[in-house]
């Protein structure tokens, strides 16, 4: 990925970075956490400076559609609108759709079923999301035949769909956005189906499925070649572990040697750390975000903006929220956004020993 210099500027510096290539075998014998994350397989890069031009990527977590956010879409109503300040302040802004869209289709053998109404497009486009992803364990809740009318009906609305397609290629492949002189490319991945079927296979609609870890990586890779920022929206995790566990850490240090500059993780519905491994944003779950949600832990959420520069972070911010009682983020602070600060700074999974 290149940076962007302005003109006018001073003779840029550049680091000579000595890539030693590795054999994959030897790499999974070293282990994820051998060395820092962004350290290998990525081209080098200029220094940023003061007069490097930024741009903001804002991510949040898992929207879905069932009561009683059903009723607001129903209603006309946006269940978004709480939160659409920063969505919109964003550049680019990305959150993960965990349901199936439309009606009819097939039902799925399963426990729990999302399904959501079209309107829930408008209301992700009005609030100010470029992006979502389908990668995950809800997307298909009413079978691969209406997956079709699911990436029509987002499109339709101006989102860019990731995570999910017609075939492997298209459900790896990112949305690129054009922001002024940058690119940011965004990849959609799930290592949370309820059945091997559900991965996008040839011949079979489905989803970028990251238990293949080598196609996942390969798809990261493949974006930043295309543009100048990667970001990766990913499903994975323990259901309401507050620490993330070790295939996360691991899973996460390879795609961000892959080229990831923002790894925005969600399916555990409660909000874990907040870190930055090399050049890398790591969130390893942003929690619910448009969600029915029962318990106060379950209602702990946000949106969390990067700002990159020169295929790096160099800054973020975390704006708290709570889901009410009818689904919606809403802003908070103070002592309110208090338990929301902590979960992010990871320093409970410190004091665990679990980082």
């Amino acid at each position: 990925m290149k940076a962007l210099i302005p003109l006018g500027c001073c003779l840029a510096v550049w680091t000579v970075v000595i890539v030693l290539v590795l054999d994959s075998g030897l790499s999974s014998a070293a282990g994820p956490e051998s060395r820092p994350a962004g350290a290998l397989e990525r081209e080098p890069r200029p220094l940023v400076d003061d007069e490097t031009p930024e741009l903001t990527v804002a991510v949040a977590g898992d929207v879905h559609g069932e009561p009683p956010i059903r009723g607001l879409l129903k209603a006309g109503a946006n269940p978004l609108a709480g939160m659409a300040g920063p969505l919109r302040a964003a550049d680019v802004a990305v959150v993960n759709v965990e349901t199936a869209v439309g009606t009819g289709g097939t039902q799925a053998d399963k426990q729990f079923r999302f399904r959501a109404s079209s309107r829930i497009w408008g209301a992700l486009r009005r609030s100010g999301v470029d992006v979502v992803s389908l990668a995950n364990n809800h997307a298909l809740d009413y079978g691969r035949g209406m997956l079709p009318g699911m990436l029509r009906g987002a499109r339709r609305a101006g989102l860019q769909v990731v995570g999910a397609g017609r075939s492997p290629r298209e459900a790896y492949a990112p949305a690129v956005v054009r922001r002024g002189p940058h690119r940011v490319a965004v990849v959609g991945l799930t290592r949370v189906i309820p059945e091997p079927g559900w991965a996008a296979a040839r011949g079979r609609p489905g989803l970028a499925s990251a238990y293949d870890e080598a196609a996942a990586v390969r798809a990261v890779r493949a974006a930043a070649r295309r543009a100048d920022h990667v970001v990766v929206a990913i499903h994975w995790g323990d259901e309401v572990a507050r620490c993330p566990n070790g295939v996360q850490r691991g899973l996460a240090a390879r795609l961000a040697r892959a080229g990831a500059d923002v790894i925005a993780g969600h399916h555990p519905h409660v909000l874990q750390p907040i870190e930055t491994r090399g050049h890398t944003l790591v969130a390893y779950s942003l929690g619910n975000f448009a969600f029915y949600a029962r318990d106060e832990i379950t209602r702990h959420t946000g949106v969390l903006t990067a700002r990159l520069a020169g295929g790096r972070t160099r800054g973020r911010r975390f704006a708290p929220a709570r889901i009410d009682a009818l689904g919606r983020p809403r802003p908070t602070r103070d002592a309110a956004a208090r338990p929301m600060r902590t979960a992010t700074s990871g320093r409970a999974c410190r004091d665990r020993g679990a980082s």
